[in-house]
């Protein structure tokens, strides 16, 4: 049997939102047909039910749904309980695994070869594709093999990326991945697929302004924080099940991304939304990686829970992800404040005898040394800072500033930031 992956996301590693396949790109649909036809293809329930009903099942494949819901119908299509029956069969002709995360992320140890579709978007999804682990992995193909096409529907941008075992001749060199330092830095979503992606990763998200400092300052009152994607209408549901308090707006004068907000909070446990920080932290999440809180208020705290997890494991990585902001295109904006955390905990990483950092994490850290001595009036200067003085969160950027003012590590555990 010969299994392969095929799928479009976004560089940041987005397949889906809310069930459905948040552009259209006609050459990626072309492309799917042409490696698919003719060969059985799988899927899970969610990807056959948001298939249109006129080409389900897909025509010219047989098509096999895995789904564990007993009496699940699929007509036309041949229905699985379990990824060993789906193998099976496939038997010995080549299938194709079409979506979705979960199957994606079940099937990629059994496959042999991945097709992937880059589309230039900017997406808040909700479904990921699994990382392709550069230990077992290597891209082969690049069409175009600089720059982007240019869609004929939408004017999206794409490209096309293919990806075949990494022979055990040729071990993984991409120094874009910053091995073999056990410390390592890169920004946002797509740094963090990168660099703190696997169960061998502790990922270090740090959003200064504001998500990991109203977690640090929440969870270092014994409150529990659950980090929740931007405007998902599902959060009033989730705090409903959880008996959480879901942070709004700050002008409701409630909970909020204000740090000043979650003091007091009277509730043990907090939902916290929020664009950039809580989205990064559970895109690397769903890799498998241990992700922790980090900011200026509990670098050392921060940096301590890392020392140790070095210390217990050596074969662990330490990535330390700033999350920065994003332009209305869905372009990242660097934020000097994140790269600052970032360089903090590395400082401190340093203080307690971790010396092996990537040139990327020794800039951040010697970018943060730059502004140590009065990081306040740095914060108030940069141009995140500026944007919340002038909508009169003033003290927001001073709570920020308070260095190792928390004695807690916020770890993501079951979903929830408790402290360590």
């Amino acid at each position: 049997m010969a299994l392969s992956l095929v799928w479009a996301q976004t560089p940041d590693g987005v397949i889906g939102a809310d069930g459905t396949m948040p552009w259209h790109v006609p050459e990626d649909l072309a492309r799917f047909r042409r490696f698919t036809w003719g060969h059985p293809v799988l899927m899970g329930r969610r990807t056959w039910q948001s298939l249109p009903e006129s080409v389900r099942p897909l025509p010219g494949r047989e098509n096999i749904v895995l789904s564990s819901h007993p009496g699940f119908a699929a007509p036309g299509a041949t229905v699985v309980a379990s990824l060993d029956d789906a193998l099976a069969a496939v038997g010995d002709r080549t299938g194709w695994v079409i979506g979705g995360g979960q199957v994606y992320a079940a099937a990629l140890p059994h496959a042999d070869r991945v097709e992937t579709t880059v589309v230039d978007r900017g997406v808040t999804g909700d479904t990921f594709v699994p990382v392709l682990d550069e230990r077992r992995w290597t891209p082969v193909a690049f069409e175009p093999v600089e720059g982007w096409y240019t869609s004929r529907a939408e004017g999206t941008r794409f490209r096309f990326v293919s990806y075949a075992l990494r022979p055990e001749s040729s071990p993984a060199s991409d120094p874009r991945l910053q091995a073999p330092h056990r410390v390592r830095c890169d920004w946002g979503r797509s740094g963090v697929r990168a660099v703190a992606a696997g169960a061998d990763r502790l990922a270090v998200v740090v959003d200064v302004l504001t998500f990991t400092t109203t977690t640090s300052a929440a969870v270092a009152q014994g409150v529990t924080v659950a980090p929740f994607r931007w405007h998902d209408p599902g959060a009033e549901a989730f705090c409903a099940e959880h008996d959480a308090v879901l942070a709004r707006d700050r002008t409701t004068g409630g909970p909020s991304l204000s740090p000043a907000s979650v003091a007091g909070l009277g509730r043990s446990r907090l939902v916290l939304p929020s664009p950039n920080g809580a989205t990064t932290t559970l895109t690397v999440a769903a890799t498998g990686a241990q992700v922790v809180a980090g900011a200026l208020r509990n670098a050392d705290a921060v940096a301590r829970y890392a020392a140790a997890a070095l210390e217990a494991d050596p074969t662990l990585v330490v990535a330390l992800v700033p999350a920065g902001e994003g332009w209305p295109d869905g372009a990242l904006r660097p934020c000097a404040e994140d790269l600052w955390g970032a360089g903090a905990i590395a400082d401190a990483l340093v203080r307690h005898g971790v010396t092996d950092l990537s040139e990327e994490a020794a800039v951040a850290r010697a970018t943060w040394l730059a502004v140590a001595d009065d990081p306040a009036s740095h914060l108030l200067a940069a141009a995140s800072g500026r944007e919340l003085v002038e909508r009169g969160w003033t003290d927001d950027v001073h709570v920020a500033a308070q260095l190792d003012a928390d004695d807690t590590a916020p770890v993501l555990v079951d979903g929830w930031f408790e402290a360590r």
